[in-house]
């Protein structure tokens, strides 16, 4: 078996009552996450690579951001210019 190192997971673990539950979600964005140790999936199992998989489709797109540079560029080849 291959281990592959899967980035972009944010663990967090809470106490819950007398037990410690482990969570996992996808860094960066609200709402994502796809594991917690009581679900009874295994860490690195395939369940568990096809949950993060199916979540890391859903993560948002980065914003572009423009530089001024760029902004002037396009401001200069316009008609307004």
């Amino acid at each position: 078996m291959v281990r592959v190192q899967l980035k972009g997971i944010n663990r967090r673990k809470v106490k819950s009552g007398n037990r410690i539950v482990e969570y996992h979600s996808i860094r960066g964005v609200r709402g994502s996450g796809f594991w917690n140790s009581r679900s009874g999936v295994m860490l690195g199992s395939q369940e568990y690579i096809d949950a993060f998989r199916a979540t890391s489709r859903t993560r948002p797109k980065e914003k572009s951001v423009e530089t001024f540079s760029a902004i002037l560029e396009e401001y200069l080849a316009s008609n307004n210019y």
